[in-house]
């Protein structure tokens, strides 16, 4: 294999484990890439930079996920419901479809038990 070819595929695949994890990826960063080829360079750069600046900003490492963030993601989002008006809207949706969900299945293990007595 050709070392253009080789590169072409570590671009193919590096772009794949971006894509799959873009949602870690700060918005920021994620606005500026443009696979193109060489693409890796520019992107790393990017991330460098914005670590940089997350550090001097807030004083701390940037990482992509912890536990610190895990628990201060669960208290944010406990916070939100308590005070966003549509997310308390949606929960209730939520558990009004999955009460229906229950229900359903409920009702058709109900018909699976009756249609194999007849």
């Amino acid at each position: 294999m050709t070392y253009d070819c080789k590169r072409a595929r570590y671009e193919q695949s590096d772009m794949v484990m971006i894509l799959l994890n873009l949602g870690y990826i700060p918005d920021q960063v994620v606005r500026k890439i443009d696979f193109v080829p060489g693409w890796q360079v520019k992107f790393l750069e990017n991330m460098n930079q914005f670590k940089k600046e997350f550090e001097q900003k807030y004083g701390k490492k940037w990482t992509f996920q912890n536990a610190d963030l895990e628990r201060d993601y669960v208290e944010f989002m406990r916070n939100q419901e308590k005070s966003d008006t549509a997310l308390q809207t949606g929960i209730i949706k939520d558990n009004i479809w999955a009460k229906m969900g229950d229900n359903f299945r409920k009702i058709s293990t109900k018909n699976k038990k009756t249609h194999a007595l007849n």
